[in-house]
Formats: C-alpha cells, structure tokens, sequence
C-alpha cells in the first residue's frame, strides 16, 4: 500500500533532518516503490494493482494513465517530496501532485477505508503548497 509507504518515507526524512542514522538502501527501495505504484497523473496506488485483487492488469496502459480522478493521496505526495528536497524528481512530483488537488478536492471523503487519511493528507497538502487558489 502506498498510504504506509508515505508515511514510513516521511518519519525517515524527518528523522534524518534531526540526525537520526537512516539506511538509505530502504528509503530508496521505498520511493522505488512509491514511484512503482504513481501513474503519470499522479494516482497513487491503493494496492489491489500489485496483487491482481482486480483481476490482471495491464501495468504499461496503468502506469502511463494521466487521469486525475481518486487522486486523494496527492496532499500526502506532496508532503513527501517537500520533506526530500535532495531527490532529483521531488520538484516534478510536487508539480504533480498539486495539479491534482482540485480533483483531489472532490474525491478527498471517497478513500473507502483510508478517508480520514484522504482528508488529514490531503488537507495537509493543500496547506503546505503555497497555493493560493
């Protein structure tokens, strides 16, 4: 799942800013994972894609998707890469991921189990971007 993803990536890159020691193999292996399950419209995986609950998917067609709907996790990707300014892509992603919000607006309440994260996350998001619309 990605929701777990984020947050383990985001109390490493805080960590680190406090001088906790942080195994970079992991942080890598969890952005890998990250970027594995974001399509080129910045839909975050739930998890269901990696595990064939849905049935097989046809991951080249999923991956290139540029659609912005259920798009509630992007608050929670842009706080991950503003917290990773060390990453080449986080500039790329956070662009993204703002472009989302107002879909992710709509779709924020509609996150069936993680919900309540949708809107804490993507609140949060919003909040941070410096977007003013």
């Amino acid at each position: 799942m990605q929701w777990p993803t984020c947050l383990a990536i985001m109390a490493w890159q805080l960590g680190k800013q406090c001088g906790v020691k942080i195994e970079d193999e992991s942080l890598q292996k969890a952005f890998e994972f990250l970027d594995h399950g974001t399509t080129e419209g910045g839909h975050m995986a739930y998890g269901g894609e990696f595990t064939l609950n849905n049935g097989p998917v046809d991951w080249e067609s999923w991956k290139a998707n540029t659609n912005h709907s259920f798009s509630h996790k992007s608050g929670l990707g842009y706080l991950v890469y503003m917290v990773s300014p060390e990453r080449k892509e986080s500039k790329k992603m956070m662009k993204l991921h703002l472009e989302n919000i107002d879909a992710a607006y709509q779709d924020m309440p509609d996150g069936h189990a993680d919900a309540m994260m949708g809107l804490t996350w993507g609140m949060a998001g919003v909040l941070s971007s410096d977007d003013t619309k």
